[in-house]
């Protein structure tokens, strides 16, 4: 099913989706955009570049109290987890490849019961992009018009969108809604700035002759190990566990947080100890966990190429650049 969705008729399509779902969506936040519960239809932004966090953050929360315990009873009892309806209006190919690979990562082994829980009942309305000059997503195998894992997916038009249902979920988010008049004209996709110089399937066997490249010590050299390309990746799952006790010493919480294989204390031990130590063996081992080592369970990178790790790197260090100085070796 298709469906023309003039520009100035966004806000009604956020509040016919607001009718039965929590509605998340892209809204401008000073020079920046984020993803936000969307109260107010008018807010929603469509035509961005990429926003400060990903998605995953609805389903893998910066900071989530996994349970609360009493030490005088014995008591645990586990926080309770929000599994409200939700649709995701807006995402990019890229970002939803970054939910589809952390789907997988999530399942295997001991399942993640906290992010399943939170990723039941959500549903995924995609639209294209004009990619800057950071994206390099099609670089991945992720063209801009890719429709894998939505439920439908939204194509500019002149005067607006078409809007096409991919499954049933999607057809039944959009029952009920008046379509309006289609115009003619479609609008071209453009095309990528960045990329990859050497073909995906040729990355891992690149990297297994590249290990001790002097790359690595390069941008090890200019990294600051402040973990800013961790915490924006759409792929990056590792977390820290911490017990707070109350002031009693009896209550108290379990907390999960975000954590970041840049940073100093992450593979410490006891004893101060360190598996990787200089922060090349650090930035070497983000890339080989996109490209390479995580490879080996899943047929594709763990990279989506949203270009944000690049934005974000207080240090200008680029993944693109690095893969292709390594390919040069």
């Amino acid at each position: 099913m298709e469906t023309f969705i003039a520009k100035e008729k966004i806000p009604d399509l956020v509040r016919h989706l607001s009718k039965n779902h929590k509605v998340i969506a892209p809204t401008a936040k000073g020079p920046t955009h984020v993803f936000l519960e969307i109260n107010d239809p008018d807010a929603v932004v469509l035509d961005y570049s990429t926003t400060v966090l990903p998605p995953k953050k609805f389903f893998m929360p910066t900071k989530e109290e996994l349970l609360r315990f009493e030490r005088s009873g014995g008591v645990v009892s586990a926080t309770p987890v929000e599994t409200v309806p939700k649709v995701f209006l807006g995402l990019h190919s890229y970002d939803m490849h970054g939910i589809l690979r952390l789907d997988f990562l999530m399942k295997e082994g001991n399942p993640d019961k906290t992010y399943l829980a939170r990723r039941e009942n959500s549903y995924f309305i995609g639209t294209t992009f004009v990619p800057d000059e950071e994206h390099f997503s099609e670089s991945v195998g992720i063209p801009i018009d890719d429709t894998e894992g939505f439920d439908a997916f939204m194509t500019p038009v002149d005067g607006g969108y078409v809007l096409k249902t991919l499954t049933k979920e999607g057809e039944n988010l959009m029952k009920g809604y008046t379509e309006d008049k289609k115009p003619a004209e479609s609008v071209p996709l453009q095309k990528f700035q960045k990329k990859v110089m050497l073909d995906l399937v040729r990355i891992p066997s690149v990297l297994d002759k590249a290990y001790s490249s002097g790359v690595w010590m390069e941008a090890g050299d200019k990294c600051f190990s402040c973990g800013s390309c961790n915490l924006v990746c759409p792929t990056c799952y590792c977390f820290d566990v911490d017990d707070e006790v109350a002031l009693n010493l009896n209550e108290g919480t379990r907390l999960r947080m975000w954590d970041a294989c840049q940073l100093t204390s992450f593979a410490e031990v006891a004893g101060g100890e360190s598996f990787r130590k200089k922060r090349e063996a650090r930035v070497r081992h983000r890339v080989y966990r996109k490209f390479r080592y995580l490879m080996n369970k899943y047929p594709k990178p763990l990279c989506v190429g949203c270009g944000r790790c690049i934005r974000a790197c207080t240090a200008k260090i680029d993944i693109v650049e690095m893969l292709n100085a390594a390919a040069a070796v």
